[in-house]
């Protein structure tokens, strides 16, 4: 029987390895592409690098969005509310707010 503890890490580690695998997954698949289609048609290299291009940028907008889910998932929020009633509070000590 596993303890909840050790659950937890494997389900964490599952993430991140998905979070971290799969782009560099779907980079390696881009990249031979690129170097397949570079290797058949040299003439259309601009055409061909562009194209590729556009596909790393939605694979990285959609991988920062993944990690920021998972930040947002894994920050505990409660300490900052906190931080913003110190903050906002008229009679806060000068260190709170510099």
């Amino acid at each position: 029987h596993m303890s909840e503890n050790v659950v937890a890490g494997l389900i964490f580690v599952g993430i991140f390895l998905v979070i971290f695998a799969l782009p560099c997954a779907v980079i390696s698949y881009l990249g031979y592409r690129m170097l397949d289609r570079l290797a058949h048609f040299p003439s259309k290299t601009p055409a061909i690098q562009l194209s590729v291009f556009w596909k790393l940028i939605v694979v990285e907008i959609i991988t920062m969005f993944l990690l920021l889910a998972v930040y947002h998932a894994l920050v505990d929020y409660s300490h900052d509310v906190y931080a913003y009633q110190i903050f906002k509070s008229d009679n806060a000590p000068i260190h709170a707010i510099i």
